[in-house]
C-alpha cells in the first residue's frame, strides 16, 4: 500500500505528530529530542547507506535539506 495517493497507508499520515503528542507530551516515555532522532536523523542514517541523496535530510545544517517547525509556549 503507498504512503501517498488514494488509498493511503495510515503510516504516511500524521504519524510524527502522534509520537509527539501520545508519547512525549502526554505518556513522557520519550525525550523530545529522542523523539526528534528516532523521526528523522536515525530514517536518513538508513537509508543513506542506499541511496546518497539521504545524507542532507534529517540534520540542521547549512545546505542541508530541513523541514522545521518552532513553536514557543508560555509557561
Amino acid at each position: 500500500m503507498p504512503i501517498t495517493g488514494s488509498k493511503v497507508h495510515p503510516r504516511g499520515q500524521a504519524t510524527f505528530a502522534r509520537v509527539l503528542g501520545h508519547y512525549v507530551r502526554q505518556e513522557k516515555v520519550l525525550s523530545l529530542m529522542t523523539a526528534l532522532r528516532k523521526n528523522d536523523v536515525d530514517a536518513a542514517q538508513r537509508l543513506e547507506k542506499r541511496a546518497p541523496m539521504f545524507r542532507d535530510k534529517g540534520r540542521i545544517r547549512v545546505g542541508a535539506d530541513a523541514d522545521i517547525t518552532i513553536s514557543s509556549q508560555k509557561k
